[in-house]
């Protein structure tokens, strides 16, 4: 072994230890694994050949390896020693068990693969995380945060050029940033019409599939830039207003909610009276020059009076339809549920959905998803995971709860990146 891996491993030891409060100076390794992990959870739905893994997944993996290899074997004991992966090992445990139970007794449609599918991913994205924990934990806080909001940066700048290029109908390529989207492979022209283009005006994706994921992204990533390091709130900076620029261009209603929320947030933390009154006139002004627009009436304003007055589609499935879906799961599998990676097609073994889930309508809500298809069990371990986050800085423990209300991207690389990011912030940082 080369001096640098043995520096590379002492260096992991001494960071997994609770006893242990030494923050080590970033390696290039350490930069590049951060980075990995970065652009791991914005391709999560690019197609990496394979159905079912994304681009996201394979820089995942390779933030593994090379964590695993900066490691040794004292390292991995030092894993058990941290209750955050102790609870994780167990949830994985919880899923294993509801499978079993699920492939006896058979109470819903059963489809070994995808059984074995999402164990399978779950497996890496628990393992993925206990190494990503630990990782964080020894890197300096300033060097994560500056990183996290050049990753951010970067994904605003390539949104906004995709928009520029698609309002204007310039002669200029943008398809590549969509590689392996399923929305594109399936309809080559989706985001030309009717998907982008509604009411004439585009609606900002950037390299995510829809508007609202992008939305989510980018509210998850400014709360913890606003949150983590109390000392680095610039809440004006360039930087910072093109995050929320291309957030605002999304037009998602999902979006500008979490927004709002984070702001919220911010008046009752922040003395910084002057830094929130910029970010809110600046998103006041935004919205008022277009107030006019019969388009923004269409996609904001009209959207929220259907909301309360029959009831928006998206919104339903995401609130209501997905927690009557696992209600009914959990008539019937009350500890294990309908077992996971099952949640769209053991549908077909309950009544139709009053909202209008379908056998082909995953999860749209990670907490419904995980109690419909782990059962009690699974989801009071998971809430324990979560719970987790409030002893660390318990505004991101807000805002990621609220985030999980709009999203059922459970078994993707997102949630579980900003979770590892959520994980290693403390109220005194």
């Amino acid at each position: 072994m080369s001096a640098n891996q043995v520096a590379s491993a002492t260096s992991f030891i001494s960071f997994t230890s609770p006893k242990s409060t030494t923050l080590s100076e970033p390696t290039g390794l350490d930069k590049t694994v951060l980075w990995f992990l970065i652009i791991g959870a914005i391709l999560t739905k690019n197609r990496f050949f394979i159905e079912g893994v994304s681009i996201g997944d394979v820089l995942f993996g390779c933030a593994l390896l090379l964590l695993f290899y900066a490691s040794s074997a004292e390292a991995y004991l030092q894993l058990l020693m941290d209750q955050r992966i102790c609870l994780l090992f167990l949830f994985l445990l919880s899923a294993l068990m509801g499978g079993f139970y699920l492939s006896i007794q058979v109470p819903f449609v059963f489809s070994p693969g995808n059984l074995l599918k999402a164990l399978l991913k779950l497996l890496f994205y628990v393992g993925v995380t206990a190494f990503a924990l630990t990782f964080l934990n020894r890197l300096p806080r300033a060097f994560i945060w500056d990183t996290v909001l050049n990753g951010l940066t970067v994904s605003a700048l390539i949104t906004l050029y995709i928009y520029v290029v698609m309002s204007l109908q310039l002669n200029l390529p943008y398809d590549f940033f969509w590689y392996g989207h399923s929305e594109v492979l399936r309809d080559g022209g989706f985001y030309r019409q009717s998907g982008i283009f509604t009411g004439g005006a585009v609606l900002a994706k950037g390299l995510f599939s829809e508007p609202s994921y992008l939305g989510v992204f980018n509210n998850l990533g400014l709360a913890y830039l606003y949150f983590s390091i109390k000392n680095k709130l610039q809440l004006f900076g360039w930087k910072h207003l093109i995050i929320i620029l291309t957030l605002l261009l999304s037009f998602s209603l999902t979006s500008y909610i979490l927004l709002a929320f984070i702001i919220m947030l911010l008046l009752v933390d922040s003395n910084n009276m002057k830094s929130i009154a910029i970010v809110s006139l600046f998103v006041a002004v935004f919205l008022l020059t277009l107030v006019a627009s019969e388009f923004l009436q269409e996609v904001i304003v009209n959207r929220i009076g259907t909301i309360f007055r029959d009831g928006d589609n998206s919104v339903t499935l995401r609130v209501l339809g997905s927690w009557e879906v696992a209600i009914n799961f959990l008539k019937r599998s009350f500890f294990f549920g309908a077992g996971i990676g099952h949640f769209d097609i053991a549908q077909a073994s309950l009544p139709v959905s009053q909202y209008g889930m379908g056998e082909d309508t995953q999860g749209w809500n990670i907490l419904a998803y995980v109690s419909g298809t782990m059962g009690i069990l699974g989801l009071t371990l998971f809430m324990l995971i979560i719970a987790g986050l409030f002893r660390h800085q318990y505004l991101l423990g807000f805002v990621l709860v609220a985030a999980m209300f709009t999203t059922g991207a459970f078994l993707e690389p997102t949630f579980w990146f900003f979770y590892c990011l959520f994980s290693t912030t403390k109220e005194s940082d």
